[in-house]
């Protein structure tokens, strides 16, 4: 039974892990709180952690239609859960592209991904070197062992097994592909061009809810319309994460 002291009150119970402290009420009555990451402990000595994953794709053909699937995350393990923290995303261009297009970027969930992507696919290792992208060296290894985000080669990633929700929960529109003019050529976005990164997604809003992964589910970032008719882009991304126990 939780116990509370004189001011400034202390509320303290016997099974809290902080020295039987609950809670701090000073002598105006405010309860003292603490904003703090995601808890990535749990039962039975479970420990897990946060990470964070940044890539390079390699020079995509402009060509690519609609829906193309570009990057993704995917979840396999049937205890713990992946709380998506954030995704960002930014392009350059490596090939001139010669007409000025709309480049926008979503975000979508899939659903009974039994099968990973097996083509135009590289993804980063979460087991190959000690604390390979933990946010602090006291946390676990990725679940994702060598699975971890991946992204795609010269073109869209192919060879999966996953059904995509009816539609993105995010969407972002990249900037600064307009027009310009190089001396004696027309080029719409020239070589050396690149976005600043781009918030796709973020778990930021008082009392919003995270994009929480359970087994064979994922993320996969999406063009929103057709890529450029003419040229290459490489694109950025950005995966924050947490693997709990619970949530």
């Amino acid at each position: 039974m939780p116990t509370v002291t004189s001011y400034p009150a202390i509320v303290s119970d016997s099974n809290s892990p902080v020295s039987g402290i609950q809670a701090i009420v000073d002598p105006g009555g405010s309860l003292r709180t603490e904003i703090r990451p995601a808890d990535h402990t749990g039962a039975a000595s479970f420990v897990g952690g946060h990470y964070a994953v940044a890539q390079r794709s390699g020079s995509i053909v402009a060509t690519i239609g609609a829906a193309g699937h570009l990057a993704r995350i995917r979840w396999t393990d049937a205890t713990r859960f992946l709380v998506l923290h954030r995704i960002k995303v930014g392009v350059t261009v490596d090939g001139g592209i010669t007409t000025a297009t709309e480049l926008t970027l979503r975000a979508i969930v899939v659903r009974g991904f039994s099968v990973d992507f097996t083509t135009a696919i590289t993804q980063v290792s979460m087991a190959g070197v000690t604390n390979t992208n933990k946010m602090r060296a006291s946390m676990s290894a990725s679940l994702m062992g060598t699975a971890g985000p991946g992204i795609c080669t010269t073109t869209v990633m192919s060879g999966q097994t996953l059904t995509a929700d009816a539609a993105p929960f995010a969407v972002a529109s990249l900037p600064g592909l307009l027009a310009t003019n190089s001396t004696g050529v027309a080029v719409a976005v020239p070589v050396g061009f690149g976005t600043s990164m781009v918030t796709l997604y973020e778990w930021t809003g008082l009392g919003q809810y995270p994009v929480v992964l359970a087994a064979n589910e994922g993320v996969v970032i999406q063009p929103h319309v057709a890529g450029p008719a003419t040229g290459t882009f490489a694109l950025y991304t950005q995966w924050e994460w947490a693997e709990v126990a619970a949530f």
